[in-house]
């Protein structure tokens, strides 16, 4: 896949909040805060054996943050959410003892990952022939957007505000789409062999 829930939680931080019952949930716990260190004193699961990747998203005293890494069983760094991953990491700010869970919505990121490869006519385990993965996982964390709020709007009444955002993401899915095409390597060498549009149209070949 190219997006990781980092890149859907940049479009739509409270997203892992207000739809939390979708996510698959790692680990719930309380834990002490220190810069980017959190610490869990006591947890469902331990960091480890929930197998917290990177790029996940941790509910940390109510604030969305990303996750960095796992360091021991007990201990994962987190930050403030950063527009790209070359950015400098933040502590969120907030110290001492908080409430914590982490979060992924891998399973809806999957599916929109094998709907924009069937766009681009790749099979989903070809992301390696694509040479600009920032702009594919922009698009896919649009489409898993869409697809999360879409579920969510079986809760509620018609058109309401999950709804809206399910329309509101499938419009900037579409939007982004007509504008992003795809570098394809096709013979491992790094170079562009292709450029790939993600709708009707002509192809370019380079």
């Amino acid at each position: 896949m190219f997006a990781v829930d980092r890149d859907v939680a940049v479009l739509e931080p409270t997203v892992y909040k207000d739809v939390q019952w979708q996510t698959t949930t790692y680990c719930t716990g309380l834990g002490v805060l220190n810069g980017l260190l959190l610490e869990g004193l006591s947890y469902d699961q331990d960091f480890l054996t929930a197998l917290v990747p990177s790029g996940a998203v941790a509910v940390v005293g109510g604030v969305c943050a990303e996750v960095l890494s796992s360091i021991d069983f007990n201990v994962i760094m987190v930050a403030k959410l950063r527009a790209s991953v070359q950015d400098v990491s933040t502590p969120l700010g907030i110290a001492g003892t908080v409430a914590y869970s982490v979060h992924s919505f891998r399973p809806q990121i999957f599916w929109a990952h094998q709907q924009l490869m069937a766009m681009a006519g790749l099979l989903p385990t070809q992301q390696a022939k694509v040479l600009n993965p920032a702009d594919a996982a922009r698009l896919e964390a649009m489409l898993t957007l869409a697809i999360v709020y879409s579920a969510a709007a079986g809760t509620e009444l018609s058109n309401g505000a999950y709804a809206q955002r399910a329309a509101m993401y499938r419009r900037r899915f579409a939007e982004e789409r007509q504008r992003t095409m795809l570098l394809l390597d096709h013979d491992g060498d790094g170079k562009v062999d292709e450029q790939r549009l993600l709708h009707a149209g002509r192809m370019m070949r380079g």
